[in-house]
């Protein structure tokens, strides 16, 4: 994403992505309810938020089979590219430098 496309987001958007970024590095399938459990908000509060970033090209949503069946997961996008283990690819000082900064 570019430094103007970035700017342009809103703060509650961009923490949103960051708090995206740490749940994907415990996580390999976030859900609704884990980012509900990470940032205390409900799904009204949540959803301006999410078509931002979806807007943005941050994030994908889709269903994904886990050990429970079908879920909607959350993954965040970085370099193009949705990472389900990011520690396969990164290291965690690196998957931080990857976090949005707020105005």
């Amino acid at each position: 994403m570019s430094k103007a496309k970035a700017a342009k987001m809103s703060n509650p958007a961009k923490s949103l992505y960051n708090t995206l970024l740490d749940l994907n590095w415990d996580n390999e399938q976030i859900t609704l309810g884990h980012i509900q459990s990470a940032t205390k908000l409900g799904r009204s509060k949540l959803a301006p938020m999410m078509v931002e970033l979806i807007g943005a090209s941050l994030v994908l949503i889709g269903p994904e089979e886990g050990p429970k069946g079908l879920v909607e997961a959350y993954t965040p996008i970085v370099k193009r590219s949705a990472y389900g283990f990011p520690y396969d690819d990164f290291k965690r000082d690196e998957w931080d430098g990857f976090k949005l900064s707020l105005n």
